[in-house]
């Protein structure tokens, strides 16, 4: 092995450590996993480029976000103090900081939790987009397709209507309460169907 490296070591390529590691294994007689567990520079790279940018990714989501990931105590307490830091050039180097510290949290367990919060981020912004949707089709229809159109929730109709109704008198800030307390309301019904055995609750501006 000496002379090997010895002979080539002004001409050492990824194919020549690939070579190396076969002959260590078979001269050595190590395990299969050994030779395996062999990365390569550029993978090596990847990785780490990898991990930047799911530190990067942390640094956008609020800290009660954090609580819920799988992050070290070291992790967590640097990314309480990237938020601390004012100035772009301290939050660069405390970003390279954090992609220092990802090498040796769980990178997949993370990737996994990031990856989860990123699919409730997509259902939440669809059912907020349909509820803005469904206020403003009861707003413009009349009350007999109101009426089909909350038909879905029996015991929250009334005071549906009556929100409706408040609005369309458009009486300044009543109206605009209740064309608030109707985004909650129905947003706060889609999220629970009337199947759940809820009873709506009355919500005041």
């Amino acid at each position: 092995m000496l002379n090997y490296w010895d002979s080539h070591v002004a001409h050492v390529t990824p194919h020549h450590f690939h070579i190396a590691s076969i002959m260590m294994y078979k001269s050595q007689r190590c395990s299969p996993d050994a030779a395996i567990g062999w990365v390569s520079r550029s993978q090596r790279k990847r990785d780490s480029t990898a991990l930047q940018k799911m530190a990067e990714e942390l640094t956008r989501l609020a800290p009660s976000q954090w609580r819920n990931l799988p992050l070290t105590p070291d992790l967590l307490d640097a990314l309480l103090l990237w938020r601390r830091i004012g100035d772009h050039e301290g939050r660069r180097r405390q970003l390279q900081y954090l992609g220092r510290l990802m090498r040796e949290a769980d990178g997949a367990a993370i990737a996994s939790g990031l990856a989860a919060l990123r699919d409730g981020n997509r259902s939440e912004t669809s059912l907020l987009r349909h509820t803005e949707r469904l206020r403003e089709a009861l707003i413009r229809a009349d009350q007999r397709e109101q009426e089909k159109l909350l038909a879905q929730w029996p015991d929250a109709q009334e005071e549906l209507l009556g929100l409706l109704d408040a609005i369309r008198l458009d009486n300044g800030p009543p109206a605009r309460d209740a064309y608030r307390v109707l985004f909650r309301r129905l947003r706060a019904l889609q999220a629970c169907p009337a199947a759940c055995g809820e009873e709506p609750r009355k919500e005041t501006a």
